[in-house]
């Protein structure tokens, strides 16, 4: 039943599906996906996606560095994206697995034409791989001020809906991305990366009810890069330590992170 209600939901929808961002029946739901459903959820987004364009509204809208200031520890995803992407501002660059070179080139990058476009958010970060691979990343971080994380799979679901969005006005963007840091895209499929601190893959791995997860979403993954889709990895921050942003200073990493394949022993 739960299988039939997921293939009639768009990809925005499902990845706003109740159970799909339910600790106790994540992993359940991950049985039930069908990659190639995926595949025409994907297609079928990039048709109907958000084209800021066409509003005459830029992707790369700069930002308050100091995040207004707000030491907020409620916004704790938004002042750990700001601090990587600040790392980054200031021309360093992050070492990924299999000896490739990140840059995070924009945060909180918005996909909305419309302010009612439903469901849509924001990509929260934007990077470069080897200077020629655009990267969608989503970050998710471990509870805070009583909210429960995200799962991985919403995490992953959302993130795949952002790359479809992205895809469908990359020409636009990847124009944009030229102009401004004249990166060269030449129309590549986005790479999707789920981004998390090591304390949030800590807290699904050790949460009795999150249940088996771990081996059927790597195995989801592994089937979604032999298809037209996203090219997708888990990976884990470590020393992901920051100072939150203040009135008069941007947030900053303390340490630089390593950013390693997510392992069931974090």
């Amino acid at each position: 039943m739960v299988g039939s209600k997921l293939k009639n939901l768009s990809l925005v929808d499902l990845y706003n599906y109740p159970t799909v961002n339910s600790v106790s029946n994540f992993s359940g739901v991950i049985q039930e996906l069908d990659v190639a459903d995926l595949v025409q959820k994907h297609k079928e987004l990039m048709e109907v996606a958000p084209r800021r364009h066409e509003r005459g509204k830029k992707y790369f809208v700069g930002h308050d560095i100091f995040l207004g200031g707000s030491s907020n520890s409620n916004r704790k995803e938004e002042h750990l994206a700001g601090a990587l992407f600040n790392e980054c501002r200031n021309g360093k660059t992050f070492l990924l697995p299999g000896n490739r070179e990140l840059k995070i080139i924009d945060y909180q990058f918005p996909l909305k034409a419309r302010q009612n476009d439903k469901g849509v958010g924001k990509v929260d970060l934007i990077g470069v791989i080897n200077d020629e691979i655009p990267c969608v990343i989503e970050l998710k971080v471990d509870q805070k001020g009583g909210r429960k994380a995200d799962t991985p799979l919403r995490a992953l679901l959302e993130g795949l809906a952002y790359c479809a969005i992205v895809e469908a006005n990359k020409r636009e963007i990847w124009k944009e991305a030229q102009e401004k840091f004249g990166f060269k895209f030449k129309g590549l499929r986005p790479h999707l990366m789920v981004l998390a601190p090591v304390g949030y893959w800590a807290y699904f791995f050790n949460t009795s009810s999150a249940g088996d997860w771990f081996a059927p979403l790597l195995q989801l993954i592994e089937d979604m890069n032999k298809h037209p889709l996203p090219f997708t990895s888990l990976i884990s921050l470590e020393n992901a330590n920051f100072s939150y942003a203040t009135g008069d200073r941007p947030p900053c990493l303390t340490q630089k992170p390593a950013f390693l394949p997510v392992s069931h022993k974090v």
